[in-house]
């Protein structure tokens, strides 16, 4: 069964354009990834098929807002009308929003699929989609071939960026809601 993403889908996961979210501390962005973990866990060993994992890469305290919205709600319309589901959830919490989908196929190809979404869609650069296999074996770029991905302000990887700290929080988040900005306009127009 592959449900197609509906308008009020995309509706409800935008929800108030005028709302800004909460802030996060660390602890509360460390508590939500153990839980994602232990929520994927639970849907691999209930569901013994491929599963993949949509969030978004934002930096800053601020994990649900606007733009990490129009992100998420756009890389779910791509990988929901992409991939064969037999079940989809998505969690919308004031530490991101969060998308799963147990898929039909092998997880290496669903990979390969995903990561053209990331290169490909205007906004693909902003999502993190993860590819576990049926045992819970995350599926990387590097298994598949392909390079890791380049920072978003520089010539260097995007992890070797992270890790030094070679652009502040604002100069990351300036550069995504910039390019969410020019999404909406060729969408939308002005």
């Amino acid at each position: 069964m592959n449900e197609k993403l509906v308008e009020a889908d995309y509706r409800s996961i935008v929800g108030d354009l005028k709302k800004t979210g909460e802030k996060v501390d660390l602890s509360q962005i460390l508590l939500a990834k153990e839980n994602r973990q232990a929520f994927q866990r639970r849907l691999l060993a209930t569901f013994n098929s491929p599963l993949v994992c949509l969030t978004v890469n934002y930096p800053g305290s601020i994990k649900s807002n606007f733009y990490t919205k129009i992100i998420f709600a756009e890389g779910l319309k791509s990988i929901v009308n992409d991939v064969n589901s037999l079940f989809k959830v998505v969690n919308l919490y004031f530490t991101g929003e969060e998308g799963y989908l147990i898929a039909e196929g092998n997880a290496r190809e669903l990979k390969r699929l995903l990561s053209e979404t990331e290169e490909t869609h205007p906004l693909g650069r902003f999502m993190d989609i993860d590819v576990l296999d049926d045992k819970g074996k995350q599926i990387s770029r590097e298994n598949i071939g392909l390079s890791p991905r380049k920072c978003l302000l520089c010539e260097k990887t995007a992890r070797e960026c992270y890790v030094l700290r070679n652009h502040s929080s604002d100069e990351l988040k300036a550069f995504i809601d910039g390019k969410v900005e020019e999404f909406l306009k060729k969408k939308y127009g002005n």
